[in-house]
């Protein structure tokens, strides 16, 4: 994509102070063709994401599974804009618009930041139904992104689909199983062959 369309939304907005996103450590990393799935952690926290990140060389699509809300999944992208940024802002929303194919088109919104240091513009997507977007990614080919502002001319991205249903459904199904913690290998109360009075 290219850096000048990007850059345009950037000068209509103006920066805010609050830094929002940490560096986290990586690992088991599994590629699905265009699509990988892996896991985020920082201390205690992980995360569970699915990627796209060889539609473009410098922007990338990801889908987070947080424990405890894998059913609400995160979509963002990052694009790289070649220069560190000296402030961290928070430059407000923007229509967006998501489409698979030619299935039915969702009318949402994007968030737009970048931290002082870092050299991403972050985009948070704010989708309606997410469980429908996340069911026709996993079954499409491509999924279309358009950004709109009134003062600039629409920005499209276009992400192949392919190797997402592997990738999503790997990320949840982690994310799923920490839920769950150590107790769910005794929810099924029926299966035990032993009562304590038989141990006396």
């Amino acid at each position: 994509m290219r850096f000048h369309i990007i850059s345009a939304f950037l000068l209509t907005f103006a920066f805010s102070a609050n830094a929002w996103s940490a560096t986290y450590n990586t690992r088991d990393y599994r590629n699905h063709g265009d699509w990988a799935s892996l896991e985020l952690y920082l201390g205690n926290e992980r995360t569970f994401r699915a990627a796209n990140s060889t539609s473009y060389s410098d922007t990338n699509f990801t889908v987070d599974y947080y424990p405890g809300l894998c059913d609400s999944p995160v979509f963002t992208s990052r694009v790289e804009m070649e220069e560190r940024y000296s402030s961290t802002g928070d430059f407000g929303y923007s229509q967006a618009d998501f489409r698979v194919d030619t299935r039915d088109i969702q009318n949402g919104l994007v968030q737009m930041e970048v931290e002082r240091g870092d050299s991403g513009l972050y985009l948070n997507y704010v989708i309606p139904d997410k469980q429908a977007l996340s069911r026709d990614m996993r079954n499409g080919q491509v999924l279309r992104i358009r950004i709109t502002r009134d003062d600039s001319d629409p920005m499209f991205l276009e992400f192949s689909l392919r190797g997402s249903m592997a990738a999503m459904s790997r990320a949840a199904s982690k994310c799923y199983e920490v839920s769950q913690g150590p107790g769910r290998f005794f929810d099924d109360s029926g299966s035990s062959s032993s009562s304590p009075e038989n141990f006396f």
